[in-house]
């Protein structure tokens, strides 16, 4: 069998405006309305938050429906986009700056204790996206993965009905594929959503002299905006370029799960 070689030493600028995706993919974005987040500062067990969470995406269900009209998206899958959502926008991504603080490395233990944290990492955001679907009784795992650069990063999978469907509450998206889809071909064709987010950047190499905000302001829409063009980690997950290494490491609900050095298939090199 020919082996697929990948080299560990490759690298590549996740930020350069002459990448493009190397397949085709169905990319389409959304803006959800924004539910009051006031009326969760009243209460403290996550039973009782996941429950008025409920209320919250019942009460604005039919602008849902508007906002994502003719997607094909069910009403279970609706919900969790809301949620995500929610999660995205109730706590700000950890600034740089601020990121090995020891306040920033402890982790939250309740949906309280997350919405009351100044900053959240992706780990953070998904654990509470977990702790909020757990409550509901909802099926889903939580997922890690690392590449060969030793770039990583967490989100949710949840079954709503046909499979396993990825959500991720920090660059506030949805990806019609799984894990187990991305291991049998790294480099399948995507279908994903981005929905709409404040956050002009999560993690940039870009500084104060070296062209961000001439970068945002070619291409940020203030009134569309999302997170998803700004970041690297879906692109090295996702393996959408021939010359980027996909993840090499999956964990489902912490415990190891894939390992793409002992999969047959490929050949790692150092070249």
């Amino acid at each position: 069998m020919n082996k697929r070689i990948i080299n560990m030493n490759t690298t590549y600028n996740y930020y350069s405006r002459e990448i493009r995706p190397s397949v085709i993919v169905e990319v389409f974005p959304a803006r959800l309305p924004e539910a009051d987040l006031e009326p969760l500062k009243q209460l403290d067990d996550d039973a009782g938050l996941a429950a008025r969470m409920e209320e919250m995406y019942d009460s604005v269900k039919d602008e849902v429906d508007s906002a994502l009209e003719g997607r094909g998206f069910s009403d279970s899958q609706q919900k969790i986009l809301f949620f995500t959502d929610l999660l995205h926008r109730a706590v700000p991504f950890t600034p740089m700056g601020k990121r090995e603080t020891a306040a920033n490395k402890s982790v939250p233990q309740s949906l309280r204790e997350y919405l009351d944290a100044p900053f959240a990492g992706c780990d953070v955001k998904a654990e509470s996206l977990l702790k909020l679907l757990k409550t509901l009784d909802i099926k889903c795992r939580y997922v890690q993965f690392a590449d060969t650069q030793n770039w990583s990063h967490a989100f949710m999978e949840v079954d709503t009905g046909d499979g396993y469907e990825m959500y991720c509450p920090t660059f506030n998206l949805w990806m019609k594929t799984n894990i187990d889809e991305i291991i049998e071909d790294p480099w399948r064709t995507r279908k994903f959503m981005e929905l709409y987010s404040s956050e002009f950047c999560l993690d940039t190499p870009f500084g104060d002299d070296n062209g961000f905000e001439e970068f945002i302001d070619e291409q940020a829409d203030a009134n569309d905006h999302t997170v998803f063009k700004y970041n690297r980690s879906w692109f090295t997950c996702m393996g959408y370029y021939p010359m980027v290494p996909p993840s090499v490491l999956f964990q489902v609900d912490y415990k190891p799960y894939y390992d793409m050095r002992k999969d047959d298939r490929y050949l790692f090199v150092k070249q």
